[in-house]
């Protein structure tokens, strides 16, 4: 819920420096409220369920294995990009879609194992709860640039829309854990940090979806991967297990084939 908070000044100094400067954030702010709010509602619903899972499932596995198995987004939003936007899919881009869920798979076994990272006996439901979180961010992610897409939309004011549902729907569900938090001094430096990043997701995501699209979105995580993989390595002073390394070079290899033309 704080990065939500923390959404709001980013959005006003976004809307001030790249919107049309200051005396363009009070007209966005009221159009945000006057335009159609209830659109957004169901979509900013599903970014807050995955903003939740993306905590629990950070909680039960390893920050390597959560950036390979949220890969699993990429299968989603491919078979929604084919039933929402009419796009079609060639014999490379199926090949990538085998090799992303093999890669998944193989990293999910060696999560279970407990031979990389933080692994115990609740790696199974964080997988499951990473891979659910990935469907709940394909879906809206799709939709919402269909949105951003159309002609006449409002970046800014739909960025608002998104922000304010979602706070409402995470303080509905969490407020009193929010509180026992603070009370019992919960909140540290490391989670703060987490908050800073998770609030500029306000901007930049939405930013990706209206220039590029769903799948350059996508394929901006290959880095991140190999960059987790490798600092996790590091701390531990051993390298990652044979299962990780076959199932991160088979995501890496899929997005690579799925960047080519058929």
């Amino acid at each position: 819920m704080l990065s939500e908070v923390a959404k709001f000044p980013v959005l006003a100094v976004a809307i001030v420096v790249f919107g049309g400067g200051a005396k363009r954030l009070k007209p966005t702010v009221v159009r945000a409220f006057r335009d159609t709010p209830l659109k957004i509602a169901w979509i900013a619903g599903a970014y807050a369920a995955q903003n939740v899972l993306y905590f629990a499932a950070l909680g039960r596995i390893s920050a390597a294995s959560y950036q390979v198995l949220s890969q699993s987004k990429m299968i989603f939003t491919a078979i929604l990009a084919v039933t929402m936007l009419g796009q079609r899919l060639g014999p490379r881009k199926l090949v990538a879609l085998a090799s992303l869920l093999a890669g998944s798979l193989l990293v999910q076994l060696s999560e279970m194992g407990g031979a990389f990272g933080e692994a115990g006996a609740d790696a199974l439901l964080g997988g499951g709860l990473t891979v659910l979180g990935a469907l709940l961010s394909a879906v809206p992610n799709v939709w919402y640039e269909k949105i951003l897409k159309t002609e006449g939309e409002d970046e800014w004011a739909r960025n608002i829309q998104v922000t304010c549902w979602i706070f409402l729907w995470i303080a509905a569900s969490q407020l009193g854990s929010a509180a026992s938090a603070f009370r019992a001094g919960g909140i540290t430096p490391a989670v703060w940090a987490v908050v800073a990043l998770k609030s500029l997701n306000g901007i930049l995501i939405p930013a990706t979806l209206k220039y590029a699209g769903n799948l350059v979105y996508l394929y901006a995580k290959p880095t991140s991967i190999v960059a987790t993989a490798l600092a996790a390595a590091a701390w531990s002073g051993a390298p990652p297990p044979l299962a990780f390394s076959a199932g991160a070079a088979l995501v890496i290899y899929s997005m690579l084939q799925w960047a080519k033309k058929d």
